[in-house]
């Protein structure tokens, strides 16, 4: 975002007279319910908010559950608050007679103000011929932080979505399906549309154990290595089949297809702090400069936590990973501890068909059933050692 070139210049009274944390507070978002009589409306804002159809449903939504994402609202100078984005919402608080209005409050430019006002309106007037195929959007939600916090924030900044696309792989989290139908229930009550699923015909365990090998070569050097021709056997780092097949293959197809038949934009959640990721698709958190910590706030604020996930482990994807941490893999078998019989079972089912191989063994240095002995002993460790403090 473009800013004064005379503040890159000069030193302010203010950053003089205040340390690094204060004019960092400063500039933070928080967000709390205001009342609705306080904030007033941009001054000449050119985007009318109009009384349709669409309209009446929204105040009718609006009496029966409140006012479900934030508006995005700046402080002025006299006390009171000036609305930037969500004047749809506003109206509809005020047409349900509702005394507050929940709001992010954050200080803002004009210029910046501006700015904001203009994409955010912009984009959802241009939307409004929803068969012009410049105004397709199409959104990526993989589930975490940083998509997560990209939906919820172009939702509340009244962005243009017209398709949510998602990739279940069959081997998430119960919580992380959970987060995804609450997602789901806030996607459709502001903006009538579901999450679109999208789903490998067989699933993780038929790649793994069940798929027939076709490719000559293939199939000639597993005969010689005295390995089942069927199944992909454990993902490696080398060869995420996983990853390809039951996420990116079918995410990049649909939005191929919508490129070439819609010309749509495709919107990816990478955080500001991640700029290798990027490459020729839409990214809001990079253009709002949103890191990945910020990112979760983001989410936690508005009352998605994924079930506590984020609070034991440091990555929500699959859960029978093979590339995650060992110390990840022990808060499994504490956490979930199902899933950890699961992946026990999977284990014992892939050095039976495939050997103690790269294919058959969970990692290079270690099956399941070994890593089940050593969280063991580390546990009856950790009991004699209280026991022996007492």
């Amino acid at each position: 975002m473009a800013k004064s070139s005379a503040a890159g210049l000069l030193t302010s009274v203010d950053s003089m007279f205040t340390t690094q944390e204060e004019r960092d507070n400063a500039q933070r978002s928080y967000v709390t319910d205001l009342p609705t009589a306080e904030i007033s409306d941009f001054p000449d804002h050119p985007f009318k908010v109009r009384m349709d159809e669409s309209m009446t449903e929204m105040v009718s939504s609006v009496k029966e559950r409140g006012v479900l994402s934030p508006v995005l609202v700046r402080p002025m100078p006299d006390g009171s608050y000036q609305m930037v984005s969500g004047h749809r919402r506003k109206m509809a608080a005020e047409l349900a007679e509702l005394p507050t209005l929940p709001c992010i409050v954050r200080e803002l430019t004009d210029d910046e103000a501006v700015i904001i006002m203009v994409d955010s309106n912009l984009q959802r007037e241009q939307v409004l011929p929803s068969e012009k195929a410049f105004a397709y959007h199409a959104v990526s939600l993989s589930g975490g932080k940083d998509s997560t916090a990209m939906l919820l924030l172009m939702i509340e900044r009244d962005m243009p979505i017209d398709v949510v696309l998602t990739a279940d792989t069959g081997m998430e989290f119960p919580e992380m399906y959970e987060h995804m139908q609450k997602l789901d229930g806030l996607l459709y009550r502001e903006r009538g549309i579901h999450i679109t699923t999208l789903r490998h015909p067989k699933g993780f365990e038929w790649l793994m154990f069940e798929e027939p090998k076709v490719k000559q070569s293939s199939i000639e050097n597993r005969q010689r290595l005295g390995v089942s021709l069927y199944g992909n056997g454990w993902p490696g780092a080398r060869v995420r089949w996983c990853t390809g097949q039951l996420k990116t293959h079918l995410i990049h197809k649909e939005v191929n297809r919508l490129k070439k038949e819609r010309n749509a934009l495709h919107y990816v959640g990478i955080a500001a702090d991640e700029p290798k990721r990027i490459k020729d698709d839409q990214y809001p958190l990079v253009d709002w400069g949103i890191t990945e910590a910020e990112a979760l706030h983001i989410s936690y604020d508005r009352g998605f936590d994924w079930g506590g996930l984020y609070r034991i482990y440091n990555r929500c994807s699959c859960w029978c990973c093979p590339l995650q941490r060992i110390g990840e893999l022990k808060k499994l078998r504490a956490h979930h501890p199902e899933l950890w019989t699961r992946l026990r079972e999977m284990d014992r089912r892939a050095i039976a068909q495939f050997g103690h191989n790269p294919l058959g063994q969970f990692t290079k240095n270690w099956t399941v059933e070994q890593l089940e002995r050593r969280f063991a002993n580390e546990d009856r460790q950790i009991s004699v050692s209280v026991r022996e403090e007492r």
